[in-house]
């Protein structure tokens, strides 16, 4: 009875049982993370359904075993997400952060070992501390966990002082510090710093104001196998900046090191609208290659395959450590391994299951690591390689190299044009002729002509090598494309292409880069042809995507769907698992299949395909993505720190965005004269804040862009957002172009053929029922006249009984001006003007708007104060709700012209 239940034993499940149940496991952690119950719930219902799988497993009831085995894995799923959840010691940085013993303003001195080599930045270094005290308020105690913190190091002085200092890995040392677990803004959208911070294994973040912050308690141990590794690692990105621009210095870094902080903003902006930045960052694609790498030098050292298994490998983890132990680079290590011994142990369909036991290891290991988008990203695009990509070149290579042989008697049953293709990829009219001289009979096979011609010209290799690339790539794509919408807000088609391209020209460039390094030891007059070969390789490597980025092909800008129409996105698997399980069950040699059958199939095939590409028109065309105000007024005013942004949506969808944040001094670096200028890779305000709340709202287009003056803190970040949306028209209030901050906008505007406009006082526009009245600056034919914080746009908007007061940076000048007409003034809602500051709120101006809520857009911390505390007295002395982006971060009212309710993102 036995023997025939195991016989009957479903097919599939037996193929790959390690996927099914790290699928089961992960169901069980997506449970967990919505149904909050106790521990003791899900350890119960453990304790349950193991027994009873064990219980029908001995009874020979193996279906009903099957089941309960099933939900054994996803309850214990749920249970180990709980106990992660639940395994935070109380000194934990985290948690003594997060019960609020300590804040980010809370100066603490924490003491700890460097956790590893400081890590070279192009103005200073970053520290990674396991933390062992930390003393704050005069109290001390025990803390454990990780802290990275920023050293500055403005000039050559410091940085001679910092290499006296003598810090390294290992070392015991003592920081004063503020540590930080908080979002730097917050709105739909935007980043969540304590998501990041687990993902990265840290605690906290913190800076250093100098290198009197720190005391250097105790040396390294004297035996410590790591320190040369990251010594190594250390002495070859100081080899890059001395012998390689510091655009190619960035990129080797990246691409070898896991160093990205050497990346310039222009360098990096190429290879993101290009699609291909991952090729930058060490992920799986690093590390699988290199592993394979390893793998050939030791089957040419050894033939010992265990031997061969166990010194690849070992190589492998080490490069992994010295390279930063990040948990994305030490996931794929991971993975290659058990991919490897897998390989070793020979068994069957190794790749889903090799797949599946990476997942239950990673999801032992950290269950929340299932909603970490590296994570997602990782397992997405491997199981589209070896479920999809992978079977199906396969059966392609089955079909364009047939031959009459006992299993495959006759020819495939597909379509000529897929039998054409797979031959011109696959057919060896040279193997063909072998294996007829060694037949006793001979036949004729009429095939592709293109495919002996493709032979004899030796082409079919690069042919094959091409098409499987961009085959995998599209498979990949594919599959990922909910995620790059909904993490990314991006879609490049022509990374299917430059992704093979760029792959190539970086491993090119890695090995000359690095035998130049090589030669350098010996003669630099040797190393210099290989150095110009690697400036060369690098700079077709970053222009490569600058054609279609001149002409506006490169990609296009997603905004995501939110709330019940997200449930798009796992809709759009549906057809895709089911194609990938057709794709590996087809059998293009069955022998049984009739022409009936056949055109079946060919009907569920263009069924499958046809639902996912409506589906893929859905995502990319957004239609239904856009957030509706219900026939409301709606403005947002947005948290930029220290600066403006806040967004009008009238009842019937127009927006006008008013500001767009930015930073002062985003394009200033601290380098020494003689260095390259150098722009760090950093998000701007506009692309990571104002950019990233209208894609959640689902917003495609912004119908006017409105800077209230040329200040960075307002007009910088419009520049993102017309380059990243459909914009109508701007309107402006001064247009002097010989203001740097103006003269950037204007370009923009340009490139993207946006018009714009002059506005004074006097204008009014009346927008779906919305009246806007402009009530300064007044007009300037003067195409130089200045636009400074007095010479802001100032205008009240009215719909319906409510008003709303919008006043840019004015002053106590401009604000006694528009006392003048003092009825122009009363609003239901204030933006308070320069961020709170002093030199504005005359207490005239504040009686005459009779606001109800005084909104002050201004950052937690403001470098100059804002908001004032005799402002703040000022505003509630007269009644007014005063608000603060930095306290509540976006901070939205919405009217139907009679009643005003009001709505913050941070309760």
């Amino acid at each position: 009875m036995a023997k025939t239940n195991f016989q009957t034993a479903n097919k599939n499940f037996s193929q790959f049982p390690l996927l099914w149940l790290a699928i089961c496991f992960a169901i069980g952690i997506l449970a967990a993370n919505f149904a909050k119950v106790p521990l003791y719930f899900w350890l119960t219902l453990s304790l349950i359904a193991i027994t009873s799988a064990t219980w029908t497993f001995f009874k020979e009831n193996f279906s009903l075993a099957t089941v309960f085995l099933f939900c054994a894995f996803a309850i214990c799923g749920a249970l180990s997400a709980e106990i992660e959840n639940n395994s935070f010691k109380s000194d934990r940085i985290s948690q003594i952060y997060d019960t609020g013993q300590i804040t980010f303003q809370t100066p603490v001195d924490l003491t700890g070992v460097l956790q590893n080599e400081p890590e070279q930045t192009p103005d200073g270094y970053f520290l990674t501390i396991s933390a062992r005290k930390i003393s704050f308020n005069q109290t001390e105690q025990t803390a454990s966990g990780a802290v990275r913190v920023f050293l500055p190091l403005d000039n050559s002085q410091a940085r001679r002082e910092y290499e006296n200092l003598g810090l390294s890995y290992g070392v015991k040392i003592k920081v004063s510090t503020r540590l930080t677990r908080e979002d730097r803004f917050r709105n739909p959208g935007g980043t969540i710093a304590r998501d990041i911070l687990r993902s990265k294994n840290l605690d906290a973040t913190g800076s250093i104001k100098n290198l009197a912050s720190i005391q250097k308690l105790a040396d390294a141990p004297a035996f410590s196998p790591l320190a040369p590794l990251y010594r190594w690692r250390g002495n070859l990105i100081t080899q890059f900046k001395e012998n390689f621009s510091i655009q190619t210095t960035g990129v080797l870094a990246a691409s070898l090191l896991n160093n990205r902080y050497f990346l310039d903003k222009s360098t990096a902006s190429r290879f993101r609208e290009g699609g291909t930045f991952h090729v930058l960052v060490i992920s799986g694609v690093h590390i699988t290659f290199i592993g394979f790498l390893m793998v050939w030098l030791m089957q040419k050292l050894t033939r010992n395959v265990f031997a061969q298994f166990a010194l690849a490998n070992s190589l492998l983890w080490l490069f992994s450590i010295a390279v930063g132990a990040e948990t994305p680079v030490m996931r794929a290590a991971l993975m290659f391994t058990i991919f490897q011994a897998a390989g070793r142990f020979y068994r069957q369909n190794m790749s889903l299951n090799s797949l599946g036991a990476t997942a239950l290891v990673l999801l032992v290991w950290r269950p929340n690591d299932l909603f970490d988008q590296s994570w997602q990203l990782t397992f997405f695009s491997v199981t589209a390689i070896i479920a999809v990509a992978f079977p199906l070149l396969e059966k392609m290579r089955e079909i364009g190299a047939w031959q009459p042989a006992e299993k495959t008697p006759v020819p495939p049953a597909c379509a000529k044009w897929l039998k054409t293709l797979c031959e011109t990829l696959f057919w060896s009219e040279k193997d063909w002729h072998r294996a007829q001289s060694r037949s006793i009979w001979k036949a004729n096979l009429f095939k592709s002509e293109l495919a002996k011609k493709l032979e004899r010209l030796n082409l079919q290799i690069v042919w094959r090598t091409v098409f499987s690339a961009i085959f995998v790539s599209v498979v990949v794509t594919g599959w990922l494309l909910p995620l790059m919408a909904n993490y990314f807000h991006r879609l490049s088609l022509i990374s299917i292409f430059l992704n093979v391209f760029v792959g190539f020209l970086i491993a090119v460039e890695s090995f000359v880069g690095i035998f130049a390094l090589l030669v350098a030891q010996i003669s630099p007059t040797f190393a210099a042809p290989f150095v110009a070969w690697t400036e060369l390789f690098n700079y077709l490597l970053t222009y490569s995507a600058e054609p279609f980025i001149a002409t506006k092909s490169a990609f296009i800008r997603l905004p995501i769907y939110t709330g019940l129409p997200s449930a798009i996105y796992y809709l759009y698997y549906a057809p895709l698992i089911h194609f990938a399980i057709k794709a590996y069950r087809w059998n293009p040699f069955q022998l049984s299949i009739n022409s009936q059958q056949l055109s079946k199939n060919r009907l569920r095939l263009a069924a499958l395909l046809t639902g996912n590409c409506l589906l893929i028109t859905v995502i990319v065309f957004h239609p239904f993505s856009a957030f509706s105000t219900n026939g409301r007024l709606r403005i947002d005013f947005l948290d930029v720190g220290q600066g403006d942004s806040a967004l009008i949506t009238t009842p019937n969808g127009t927006k006008i965005l008013v500001d767009g944040g930015g930073r002062p001094n985003f394009f200033v670096t601290k380098r020494d004269e003689n260095e390259e200028v150098f722009v760090p890779d950093t998000r701007s305000v506009g692309e990571a804040v104002v950019c990233e709340f209208l894609w959640e709202k689902g917003f495609d287009r912004v119908d006017f862009l409105l800077p209230t003056h040329a200040d960075a803190d307002h007009i910088d970040g419009l520049n993102d957002v017309a380059q990243n949306f459909r914009v109508q028209s701007a309107l402006v209030g001064r247009a002097p172009i010989k203001n740097s901050g103006f003269a950037h906008f204007a370009e923009t505007l340009e490139k993207r053929g946006i018009p714009w406009q002059k506005v004074a006082r006097g204008d009014v526009f009346e927008i779906d029922n919305v009246r806007i009245e402009v009530l300064s600056p007044e007009y300037d034919a003067n195409p130089n006249a200045p636009s400074d914080n007095n010479d802001s746009i100032v205008f009240r908007l009215n719909y319906g009984s409510r008003s709303f007061l919008f006043t840019g940076d004015i002053e106590a000048k401009t604000e006694r001006f528009l006392l003048q007409q003092p009825e122009t003034l009363a609003s239901d809602v204030i933006k308070v003007a320069h961020h709170g500051s002093k030199t504005s709120s005359i207490v005239d101006f504040v009686r005459a708007t009779k606001a109800k809520f005084a909104v002050i857009s201004v950052g937690r911390e403001s470098p100059f104060g804002h908001p004032h505390q005799q402002t703040l007295d000022r505003w509630q002395n007269a009644g007014a709700q005063v608000m603060t982006t930095g306290k509540n971060g976006t901070i939205s009212f919405t009217s139907d012209g009679t009643d005003l309710q009001l709505e913050t993102f941070c309760q």
